[in-house]
C-alpha cells in the first residue's frame, strides 16, 4: 500500500497529527510495555512543543530528512520494540530495545506525520463525569498526578469519582485538583484483603483515620459478596457511612446490593458495573424499588451489540435517566493508557440516547450527588 504525504507542515497540523498518531500507535504497543504506551502520549504533547521552536525551514529539513531515511515497513516492524535499528541518518543508528523505547516511539511519531491517513482522529465531544476510575500504586511511578489529571482531560473526563489501593492514590490526585477529584475510600489497604476485610475487625480503626486526611465522599469500591454482606463488620462501615453522609460504591451480586440497600436507605449506594449480567427486570424492579440506587456501567455486559445500544437498555435508560453512571473503571494501568478509546466507546453509546438523557448519564446524575465544594 503506498502512503501520500500529508503536504502541510504548520505547527496546528503538526499538533492534530501529533495527538491521532499517539492513538495509533497504543494500538501497535504491546500492553506489557506500559511504559511505552504512556510515553507515547506524553509525546504528543513534549514534541508539538519542541516543534513549536523550531523555525519553517528547520522544521521542513527534519521532516523531510525523517521522511526519505525511515521506511513504513521498518516502522511496523519496531513498533513490536524488538531489538532493531532505525537508520533516519547515514552517520548515526539508534538501537532500539526495552532500555530506549521511549525514543523509538518519538522516531515512531514523526514518521506518522507523513502517512496521517492510517490514523483516525479523535474528537473527545460530550463531556463525561466518570464514576469509576481507580489510582492504585501499580500506576503512580509511570503516571505522576498532574499528567494522570492530563490524561483524563484529553479523554474529555472533566470529573471524577476515584478511588486507590492504598488509599494513598486517591489522596494524592485530590490534593492536587480537588475540584476535579471525587475522593471514596476503599475498606482494604492492598489488593490481598478485597475478598476478606468484611470479617477484619480492626478495619473500623483504619477507616477512621483515613476519613480524617481528606474530605472523602464515600466508601468503596469494594469487593463484597453476598454472602458477606451482613457480617457485623459491614455493618459497622454502613453505619458509619450513615453518620458521615458518605455514598456507597459496592462491588457485589443480587443479594449483597440488596443488603446494602437495607442497610443504607438514604445513602446513595453506586453499584459498580450494574451487576456485570444481572438481567434487566431485576434491575428495572431494583431502581423501581430504592430511589437511592445508582447503576455505573463499566463492564456492564449485554448493553451494546455491535457497537448499537440495545432497546432493553436504550428503555431502561429512558426510564430512569436519573439512575446511571458512565464509568471507565482503571483498574490495571493498561485502561489509564485506553482512557480515549474508552470514552469515545462510551459517547458512542451515550450518543444514541434523547439528549437529555445522555448528558444525564454522561455528567449530570453525577454531578448532582457530588457537587463541587466550596
Amino acid at each position: 500500500m503506498r502512503f501520500a504525504p500529508s503536504g502541510t507542515y504548520s505547527l496546528p497540523n503538526m499538533a492534530e497529527t501529533f495527538k491521532r498518531t499517539a492513538g495509533y500507535l497504543l494500538k501497535q504497543c504491546p500492553t506489557q510495555y506500559i511504559g511505552a504506551r504512556l510515553e507515547v502520549l506524553n509525546c504528543a504533547k513534549y514534541w508539538t512543543t519542541f516543534a513549536s521552536r523550531l523555525d519553517p525551514t528547520t522544521r521542513f529539513y527534519l521532516i523531510e530528512t525523517l521522511k526519505k531515511r525511515i521506511t513504513l515497513g521498518e516502522s511496523r516492524k519496531n513498533a513490536k520494540l524488538g531489538q532493531t535499528s532505525v537508520q533516519f541518518n547515514t552517520r548515526c543508528t539508534f538501537a532500539v530495545g526495552n532500555e530506549a523505547k521511549t525514543l523509538h516511539l518519538v522516531i515512531l511519531l514523526l514518521m506518522n506525520l507523513f502517512w496521517p491517513g492510517q490514523i483516525l482522529a479523535a474528537d473527545p465531544g460530550l463531556e463525561i463525569f466518570d464514576g469509576h476510575i481507580h489510582y492504585s500504586s501499580d500506576i503512580w511511578d509511570k503516571l505522576p498526578p498532574q499528567r494522570a489529571l492530563e490524561l483524563l482531560s484529553e479523554a474529555g473526563i472533566a470529573r471524577a469519582l476515584v478511588s486507590a489501593t492504598p488509599g494513598e492514590g486517591a489522596e494524592r490526585l485530590y490534593r492536587v485538583a480537588p475540584d476535579r477529584v471525587v475522593p471514596f475510600l476503599r475498606p482494604y489497604a492492598s489488593r490481598e484483603h478485597r475478598y476478606t476485610w468484611s470479617r477484619d475487625t480492626g478495619i473500623m480503626d483504619y477507616l477512621r483515620e483515613q476519613l480524617a486526611r481528606i474530605p472523602y465522599r464515600g466508601i468503596g469500591e469494594f469487593h463484597l459478596s453476598g454472602e458477606d454482606a451482613r457480617n457485623p463488620v459491614v455493618a459497622d462501615v454502613v453505619t458509619l457511612a450513615r453518620k458521615r453522609d458518605l455514598a456507597l460504591h459496592a462491588h457485589t451480586d443480587v443479594v449483597g446490593i440488596q443488603a446494602l440497600l437495607a442497610q443504607a436507605p438514604d445513602n446513595p449506594v453506586i453499584w459498580a458495573h450494574g451487576g456485570f449480567d444481572v438481567l434487566e427486570p431485576t434491575l428495572r424492579d431494583l431502581l423501581a424499588k430504592h430511589s437511592n440506587l445508582y447503576i455505573e456501567l463499566s463492564f456492564r455486559e449485554g448493553m451494546t451489540e455491535a457497537g448499537k445500544l440495545t432497546p432493553v437498555w436504550r428503555q431502561l435508560m429512558t426510564d430512569f435517566p436519573s439512575r446511571f453512571l458512565t464509568g471507565m473503571d482503571t483498574y490495571t494501568p493498561g485502561r489509564w493508557v485506553e482512557l480515549p478509546e474508552l470514552a469515545a466507546e462510551a459517547r458512542g453509546w451515550l450518543q444514541q440516547l434523547p439528549q437529555d438523557v445522555a448528558h444525564a448519564i454522561a455528567n449530570g446524575n453525577a454531578a448532582r450527588l457530588f457537587p463541587v465544594k466550596k
